[in-house]
């Protein structure tokens, strides 16, 4: 992506407009489920909860639809992102203005 994608001034690649799903969780579930499922140690919940806040501060201004992804059922959280996705409230987020001013800040 780097050599081939989205780059400022550099490719005439763009993202497209549309809704930010956001998921969050509680940062030692997340940890625990990857130490299980993907033997991922490397990854510890500080880690995790940094990245999570970085995240959630690079997307704030685009109001990403938030769904707290961990101790709840799957079916709950699949519920959540498509009731999102089939919302009639779509307000679609313009993220390549968003990636193009985090680049040339």
């Amino acid at each position: 992506m780097l050599n081939d994608g989205i780059r400022p001034g550099l490719s005439k690649k763009v993202i497209i407009p549309g809704e930010i799903i956001h998921m969050t969780g509680d940062a030692h579930e997340i940890w625990s489920r990857l130490i299980t499922k993907r033997k991922e140690t490397s990854w510890p919940p500080e880690k995790i909860n940094e990245l999570q806040q970085r995240s959630l501060d690079l997307y704030d201004s685009l109001q990403p639809k938030k769904i707290h992804a961990t101790q709840r059922k799957e079916a709950d959280i699949v519920r959540d992102v498509a009731k999102v996705i089939f919302s009639c409230s779509y307000s679609p987020s313009d993220l390549d203005r968003r990636m193009s001013d985090i680049a040339n800040d």
